[in-house]
């Protein structure tokens, strides 16, 4: 199955790539060992630049490359493992780390992505968070010490994402070395490009369409989930160009003030 169309992102795309593959790469094992190489990765981003969407689209990759010998995806959102019973939080996170290194001890090479890392570690810094947090986020940095430091053939690698990265606890920060900002610049060809996988064949009678948001967009302002809905809006209500764009101004004025110039 192919993966979701992203924009803008081929050097994080490649990096992040690169740097899975060293993690995985048996005969570097003793390297990042000697070294203190930790297998983590932080992105960070404005929402809608397709962090979630790259990583799934390397899992759907790496799947298709080690599946015979063996590959495994976890996504979590590790706020669902937040509960207001403390017993039961740490019960949730024991089982989801349980859950990862059974896999690791099959040798399997694991890709763990953590999303929205901002709604569960939050810096217990600031005095406001509940004792249940400051726990939570206290025992999830332990069991992230434990995976990171086993002694497995392949280490999991562990991707925490977040649209906030500033509001992230210092020790979770501090874990994850390998950083990878995503804050695409569309271009005029990205913007063709979409709009031909959006409307495939009706393109050409959108052609004028296509022309005047590449005329109004801000490519240091709009992102490509910003350019998907306007597109999108088109294809399903079937609107003209125009009223698509005023339709998107009547329910989020910030939509309006992106797409000027």
């Amino acid at each position: 199955m192919p993966g979701a169309m992203l924009y803008g992102l081929d050097s994080q795309e490649d990096s992040i790539r690169k740097t899975l593959q060293f993690m995985w790469d048996s005969g570097k094992k003793d390297t990042r060992i000697k070294l203190g190489i930790q297998p983590t990765i932080l992105i960070y981003g404005p929402p809608g630049t397709g962090k979630t969407s790259l990583v799934e689209n390397l899992a759907k990759e790496f799947n298709s490359e080690y599946n015979a010998e063996g590959f495994h995806f976890v996504k979590s959102n590790l706020n669902s493992l937040l509960s207001h019973d403390l017993g039961r939080s740490s019960k949730n996170l024991d089982k989801f780390f349980d859950d990862i290194f059974k896999k690791a001890r099959q040798q399997k090479r694991v890709l763990v992505h953590l999303d929205d890392a901002e709604s569960a570690l939050t810096s217990r810094m600031g005095g406001s968070e509940s004792k249940g947090v400051f726990r939570f986020v206290t025992t999830a940095l332990g069991k992230l010490d434990d995976l990171i430091g086993a002694d497995l053939m392949y280490s999991p690698v562990i991707v925490l994402s977040t649209n906030m990265i500033k509001v992230l606890d210092p020790a979770v920060d501090r874990r994850f070395t390998h950083r990878f900002r995503f804050d695409p610049t569309l271009s005029e060809e990205h913007i063709r490009e979409m709009s031909t996988h959006y409307l495939a064949d009706s393109i050409d009678e959108y052609s004028d369409f296509v022309e005047a948001l590449i005329s109004r967009y801000d490519p240091k302002q709009v992102t490509p989930h910003q350019i998907c809905r306007i597109l999108e809006v088109v294809l399903v209500q079937g609107l003209a160009p125009d009223d698509a764009i005023l339709q998107l101004d009547k329910e989020n004025p910030h939509y309006g003030m992106i797409i000027e110039k």
